[in-house]
């Protein structure tokens, strides 16, 4: 079900185009057939050597269904046809992503790759161990989709191995550590993630003292969150900590690092170790409860004692 077309077919090209109306689909409530719509075209056809292209194309309608769903292509064109063809969907001269291997190959050419869909993927080697892929110094814009990266059970697994660079608008989970690393060589930004169903959030391990930082904003962080002493700094803007999904049920945080948290909430009974560096405390919540001097044990525990709250 299209705006324009229901299948963006072999070889079609869509140029200058715009779709005002709203796509509808009142029949399915079935989410691989919900997919199956957009704004310009409903699927797009990936027959093995034909490429589907759209260059100037908008959707300034709104897609319409009876089960809410993360749309493909921000909207534009549904998913794929097939499950088995190697066809390639051009967006503006860049490829839509819609694999782990597609996110691998753009990430080694390309400064900034889009997520075009949901997305589940196996981990291979990378990192300490295996990782879904690695985002060094690029930008990775998951456009509101979900990752899930299975197969990194492992001690050191991880779903995102980096090494610097933006990671944003992406729900990351499956993996036994989200996102790791054992060294930058950029300053590396995570904004609006969601990190869940993991046993470690975010995670470092290294005892070489860097010169870059990390900065979290927007994001969610349910699990264990706990890094090594070798950021320059680690902030968390307006991020919500809380318990974990799935086989993960951790509520907790650990830093080793010099970090500050400004406007952040965690869940309750959630509880914070500040024994193994200085963390401070800006204007954080545990529900609807201002984190204080005279409160912050009785909120994240006997090892929040050495908490610096610097409310404003």
């Amino acid at each position: 079900i299209g705006g324009i077309g229901g299948i963006a077919h072999y070889g079609n090209t869509f140029e200058n185009c715009t779709a005002t109306g709203d796509v509808y689909n009142t029949h399915s409530t079935d989410a691989s057939e919900i997919l199956e719509m957009g704004g310009i075209a409903g699927v797009w056809h990936n027959e093995n050597g034909t490429t589907v292209t759209m260059n100037n194309v908008k959707f300034e309608g709104e897609l319409h269904s009876l089960t809410k769903v993360s749309f493909a292509n921000a909207g534009l064109v549904g998913a794929k046809y097939s499950s088995s063809g190697t066809g390639k969907l051009i967006i503006d001269g860049k490829e839509a992503v819609i694999t782990i291997a597609g996110l691998k190959e753009a990430l080694k050419t390309e400064t900034y790759v889009k997520l075009s869909q949901d997305t589940t993927g196996t981990a291979t080697s990378g990192g300490y161990n295996k990782a879904g892929f690695t985002v060094a110094g690029q930008t990775l814009d998951g456009q509101g989709h979900t990752l899930t990266i299975n197969s990194a059970n492992g001690t050191w697994d991880c779903g995102i191995y980096t090494n610097g660079g933006t990671i944003k608008n992406l729900t990351l989970n499956g993996s036994f550590r989200g996102i790791f690393t054992a060294g930058l060589s950029s300053d590396l930004i995570v904004e609006n993630v969601v990190l869940d169903n993991v046993c470690y959030t975010f995670s470092a391990d290294s005892d070489v003292k860097g010169t870059y930082g990390v900065t979290f904003k927007k994001s969610t962080l349910n699990g264990w969150t706990s890094y090594s002493n070798m950021f320059s700094n680690v902030s968390f803007e307006n991020c919500n900590f809380g318990q974990g999904t799935g086989g993960y049920k951790y509520a907790y945080c650990r830093p080793y690092n010099n970090s500050t948290f400004t406007n952040c909430t965690f869940s309750v009974g959630y509880e914070f170790d500040s024994t193994e560096a200085t963390s401070t405390l800006v204007n954080c919540y545990v529900g609807g409860t201002l984190i204080t001097e005279a409160n912050k044990v009785e909120l994240l525990g006997a090892d929040a004692a050495n908490l610096v709250i610097n409310n404003k």
